[in-house]
């Protein structure tokens, strides 16, 4: 160990989603790792962003004018949690940074193109292949290099960094267990990431490919957030998995959840006069949420109350904003590591909670979720390609009429029946099986009388001024606090009883849930 250097070896476990997309060999970026690590700083060694006195020593530059500037507040406010909270916002707009520098020696040896994984969409409506993100991967090691002139400084970062690599993955879907890097046993400042994690309940699947491993986060992150769904067939078959979180929620409090409330308020379901909350929240802001056309018989079949004008016959997106809120980190990260057991190729999943974000959330104002109904285009291109368009409209902050004009007359003419014989006959000539039955499908299920249903849609929007709106409504989140150990605890014990089974390329693989008590 140098007096001034620190000098770390990282092991990639799982692909970092890039942003550097025509940088050859771009890996994990200290300009990412550092405010990361001067965070975790904060919170995790000097017992968070209000101890300013404990670490204001360690800072960069002069800190003066923030000390002076945390007086103000203090003689202005007599209130200590208005003063908290002051403080707290000012802080985290001076952009803290600690006196040390990172270099990062080593580059990705393989920059591949995303293939089809879940939980990863960002190249959605990017056709340009130099502007698409890509996986960066390495299988030699990467040097951390930290150098600080601060003794105490680099034995804070000595003790912390191996924590903070198990609890912080890096790049784009972070929290669904892409960038994970992990110390290799031979780096200075070791630590298992077992004896790290003690406690923390892992996910073991027996094989170290990334689709495995995502196919599987994806699982059970969904069953347990959203619940899973899949289409149902003529004689009502289907997985079907209501969300944990919901039934979790509900059990505390009684509560009904936002999944329902969007039916009642934007697809005509009956109200059935339980007070109902955001909670999906709970776990991470998503901003939209799709509904696919299904007219839901064996949900009728179910529940008689269910009247038979309900059902969905296109695909609709409610956007979700907030006034206060973009995003919200999810409080959930998943850690994924490879290692060999017995010979085997053997991932663990790692299930790192963070209470204090949920415990963070104080929104006092609701939530406002917009109905956007997404047209379907299906047509020929120049070189006589078959091609579909969707477009969600309007746009909430509003969308011009001659915009809505347009759309009807393309609907009219898309459905002309000799447009659709035209495309029809380039269709059947498709060789891929799935492909041409998948279009022919398109074309009968949303294509004719898409134009009357999209304009009986917009008897629902609003229009003022040559401008439409969406239809929206308003939603509150709950002020339940919910114990997040206590969730993961009983969703893996009394929903999925340990195991789970996850598919891919329509086979199923069975996961274990361990918990990693050393």
């Amino acid at each position: 160990m140098s007096n001034f250097k620190l000098t770390f070896k990282l092991k990639q476990h799982t692909p970092l989603i890039h942003f550097q997309h025509d940088q050859h060999g771009a890996t994990l970026r200290a300009t990412e790792l550092k405010p990361k690590l001067d965070r975790f700083l904060i919170e995790k060694a000097f017992g968070g962003i209000l101890n300013f006195n404990t670490y204001k020593n360690f800072l960069i530059g002069d800190t003066k004018s923030i000390e002076e500037k945390l007086k103000k507040i203090d003689k202005e406010n007599s209130d200590e949690t208005v003063r908290n909270k002051k403080k707290e916002k000012y802080l985290k707009e001076q952009h803290l940074a600690f006196d040390y520098k990172v270099r990062i020696i080593g580059k990705a040896v393989e920059m591949n193109k995303i293939s089809r994984v879940p939980n990863f969409f960002g190249n959605m409506g990017v056709y340009d292949d130099k502007e698409k993100k890509k996986f960066s991967n390495t299988n030699q090691i990467l040097n951390v290099t930290i150098t600080t002139f601060n003794e105490s400084l680099k034995k804070k970062i000595c003790e912390i960094f191996p924590i903070f690599l198990a609890k912080t993955n890096f790049g784009t879907r972070q929290n669904k267990g892409f960038g994970s890097f992990y110390l290799d046993n031979s780096s200075e400042c070791y630590e298992s990431i077992n004896s790290i994690l003690n406690g923390v309940p892992y996910i073991e699947i027996d094989n170290h490919s990334n689709e495995h491993i995502y196919s599987a986060i994806n699982y059970y992150y969904s069953r347990l957030k959203s619940g899973i769904n899949k289409n149902y067939d003529a004689r009502c078959n289907s997985e079907y998995k209501k969300s944990f979180l919901f039934k979790y929620f509900n059990n505390k409090t009684k509560k009904g959840w936002e999944k329902r409330w969007i039916k009642e308020n934007f697809f005509g379901l009956y109200n059935n006069n339980i007070d109902k909350y955001f909670i999906r929240i709970l776990l991470g802001f998503s901003t939209s949420f799709k509904y696919k056309k299904t007219i839901e018989p064996c949900h009728k079949k179910n529940d008689k109350k269910i009247p038979k004008s309900y059902e969905i016959l296109d695909e609709y997106e409610i956007e979700v904003t907030h006034p206060n809120i973009e995003r919200y980190k999810s409080p959930i990260t998943f850690k994924p590591i490879k290692i060999k057991e017995n010979g085997k190729d053997i991932t663990r999943i790692y299930i790192v909670t963070e209470q204090n974000l949920i415990q963070s959330i104080s929104i006092s104002q609701p939530f406002t979720f917009y109905k956007k109904f997404i047209v379907k285009k299906i047509y020929l291109n120049s070189r006589n390609e078959v091609k579909t368009k969707q477009i969600a409209f309007p746009k909430i902050k509003n969308e011009n009429v001659r915009e809505k004009d347009r759309l009807i007359q393309e609907l009219s003419n898309q459905e002309k029946h000799n447009n659709i014989e035209s495309i029809k006959n380039v269709i059947i000539k498709i060789k891929n099986d799935r492909k041409r039955k998948n279009l022919l499908k398109q074309i009968n299920s949303f294509i004719i009388g898409q134009k009357a249903r999209f304009e009986n849609y917009l008897n629902e929007c609003t229009e003022n001024n040559g401008k439409i709106y969406p239809p929206s409504r308003t939603i509150e989140a709950p002020n339940t606090i919910i114990d997040l150990q206590d969730l993961i605890k009983e969703y893996h014990t009394t929903e999925l009883n340990n195991s789970f089974s996850y598919e891919l390329n329509s086979s199923n693989y069975n996961a274990k849930i361990k918990n990693n008590n050393q």
